[in-house]
């Protein structure tokens, strides 16, 4: 007869995902970058793409990406960052809509 085996449980909730907790590792650029737009100054539009599991969710959230099923949003005149993740699963009308979105941006100035 074998002996019992305790299991363990993961019972420790994972950090929220924040650009201090990011390992950098070659992206130290990227989130100076990021940590621009966070602090209201930097690049009007930024790009990250890479490999699955490059972390690319995980900055987005960390600048505060809603858990919403809504990846492209109208303009808002109140609002003056935009996060979109996973565009490639885009459908063709959120990719004209956010099409969109950065030309309405773009001629808005913000």
């Amino acid at each position: 007869m074998s002996t019992p085996r305790q299991l363990t449980l993961d019972l420790v909730k994972p950090a929220r995902p924040s650009l201090d907790n990011f390992v950098v590792g070659r992206n130290a650029e990227v989130v100076a970058v990021l940590r621009a737009v966070a602090a209201g100054s930097g690049e009007q539009f930024v790009y990250l793409w890479g490999e699955t599991g490059a972390g690319r969710s995980h900055l987005l959230q960390a600048l505060g990406l809603p858990p919403s099923s809504d990846r492209v949003q109208f303009l808002d005149a109140q609002k003056r960052l935009y996060l979109v993740d996973d565009v490639d699963g885009c459908s063709e009308f959120q990719q004209q809509r956010l099409f969109v979105l950065l030309n309405e941006i773009r001629a808005a100035g913000t």
